[in-house]
């Protein structure tokens, strides 16, 4: 998008960043009105970032551990870790855990969560 686009997210209360910005900096409008650039002090816009394109920042994925996944997977959530392509969920009332490999519930899929599994910390909430 374009400055004059990421202004207008700005005064609508959202985060902007621009696409040469360092990963997870962004820049919000502050209650004064005065503009702030997350992780340094202040920010003023340089002409290259004007002339050039802009994003809309999204807060990073909330990163959980196996305990966590455990109860988000028996309130009826559904988990993937860091760089799986499919998610897992809560089966049934037995407590089973199924794994949706993209071919849908019933595909028969099976698998096999490892040690790494049960001790990661990257495991992710996906949003339906």
């Amino acid at each position: 998008m374009k400055f004059w686009e990421a202004m207008k997210l700005l005064e609508e209360g959202k985060k902007v960043r621009h696409v040469l910005m360092e990963p997870g900096a962004y820049i919000k409008i502050l209650p004064d009105g005065e503009l702030l650039r997350y992780r340094t002090e202040s920010y003023s816009p340089l002409m290259a970032y004007i002339t050039t394109e802009w994003e809309l920042y999204e807060e990073p994925a909330q990163l959980l551990s196996f305990p966590e996944v455990v109860k988000g997977l028996k309130e009826g959530k559904m988990y993937r870790r860091e760089g799986w392509k499919h998610p897992v969920h809560g089966y049934n009332m037995k407590g089973a855990i199924r794994y949706v490999d993209g071919a849908g519930e019933n595909s028969g899929q099976k698998h096999f969560f490892s040690i790494e599994d049960f001790e990661a910390n990257d495991w992710i909430e996906v949003k339906e």
